[in-house]
């Protein structure tokens, strides 16, 4: 009996954080008036303050992946910041690899961060 709760309670857990994972969630998208090198000097730099590993840096492209920190609340993430210049608009993407909450509700916390340095 002990054994049938136990892989009832990993079922559900699992299903729970299937159930959390979508594209919506994964691919935030977040444009700035400012020019995209700024952007990305600012992401990079909000990205190091935060403690991520950054795994790939590409300044002429203006991408980088980075893994976060994992914590009691949410897992170790991959991410991949890309921003681009449209005319007048920035257009900084960040594609997080997990669609769980405390993973989503970071990476915003991520963008809020920039967005305010940007101002």
């Amino acid at each position: 009996m002990k054994q049938i709760l136990i892989i009832l309670a990993v079922a559900l857990t699992g299903c729970a954080t299937l159930n959390t994972h979508s594209s919506e969630r994964t691919l935030l998208k977040q444009d700035f008036s400012k020019d995209a090198k700024e952007i990305y000097r600012i992401a990079m730099q909000t990205a190091m303050e935060l403690n991520w590993e950054i795994t790939m840096n590409d300044s002429e492209t203006l991408a980088f992946s980075a893994k976060t920190p994992k914590t009691m609340s949410r897992w170790d993430d991959v991410v991949n910041v890309f921003v681009v210049q449209n005319e007048n608009i920035s257009t900084m993407t960040v594609k997080s690899g997990l669609g769980h909450k405390p993973n989503v509700d970071y990476i915003n916390s991520f963008i809020d961060t920039i967005k305010n340095k940007a101002n």
